[in-house]
């Protein structure tokens, strides 16, 4: 759980999770961004009601990792209804993931 400091835009979200990624499982950040961006290409992982979901599969992460980021100020996440997101729950599983991960996003 980390709460973002203020002026957060979607890329630094992207970054500090980076950063508590690289922290706590010793993984290069530029690893766990491009595959968030990657992910995030495809279409928003906005879910609405404030919130996002990123995910993304990372090489080298032995076991899945959640990453909770509270921004201070509401971040512009293209969410389907149009709101700011406020909570971001990032989910991370190993690559290649299997379908035990894919569980997790239901």
């Amino acid at each position: 759980l980390a709460d973002a400091p203020r002026g957060f835009a979607a890329a630094a979200v992207f970054d500090e999770i980076a950063r508590l990624v690289r922290r706590r499982y010793r993984l290069p950040e530029s690893e766990v961004v491009t595959r968030l961006w990657r992910r995030e290409r495809r279409g928003s992982t906005a879910l609405g009601w404030g919130m996002a979901l990123p995910h993304a599969h990372v090489l080298g992460l032995g076991r899945p990792a959640a990453v909770f980021v509270r921004p201070a100020t509401p971040v512009v996440f293209d969410a389907p209804d149009g709101q700011a997101v406020r909570n971001v729950f990032a989910l991370l599983v190993p690559k290649p993931a299997s379908a035990i991960h894919f569980e997790l996003l239901r």
